[in-house]
């Protein structure tokens, strides 16, 4: 079984799927951030779902965390944010919670 880290944790990507970083950029000012898109493959290969996940940092220094997972479709599946040190913000749903 692989080791899974950053994204691949956050997203709860299962061990025989793939994700793979499509882009990131980065955006100074007064309210910097960072962003990225992900898609996520099955064992077959077929797209299953799309990522999109930022950082962005005030200018006092809080920082803001989320994402958004799109099915295949391009419909809207799941989404959360976070506060500084990954509290959340909001609920994810029922459909992407992983059971005990």
């Amino acid at each position: 079984m692989r080791e899974k880290l950053g994204f691949e944790v956050l997203f709860e990507i299962p061990p025989h799927h793939r994700l793979v970083q499509v882009r990131s950029r980065s955006r100074g000012g007064l309210m910097s951030g960072m962003f990225w898109e992900h898609e996520e493959y099955d064992a077959s290969g077929r797209l299953v779902a799309r990522f999109n996940s930022f950082e962005e940092t005030s200018p006092t220094g809080c920082t803001v965390r989320g994402w958004k997972k799109y099915g295949a479709a391009g419909q809207l599946v799941d989404s959360a944010e976070f506060s500084a040190g990954w509290r959340v913000r909001a609920q994810r749903s029922a459909h992407h919670r992983r059971q005990p």
